[in-house]
């Protein structure tokens, strides 16, 4: 699953901080459970939704 969208967009979809969603990201991708691709703007690869599931940071 390909999400392209900025982290300023993410954080302001969820009304939450900057920080706080690059943080949240930053965690993920040390997890392996996202792959970030930075060229143009960033692009979030997540890489298990079973991960992710597991991680506690899926609503």
């Amino acid at each position: 699953m390909s999400l392209p969208i900025s982290e300023r967009d993410f954080a302001d979809y969820l009304t939450l901080t900057v920080e706080t969603v690059s943080c949240a990201v930053s965690q993920l991708h040390s997890d392996g459970v996202l792959e970030l691709q930075r060229q143009y703007s960033t692009r979030v690869m997540v890489l298990g939704r079973q991960r992710l599931a597991r991680s506690g940071l899926q609503s």
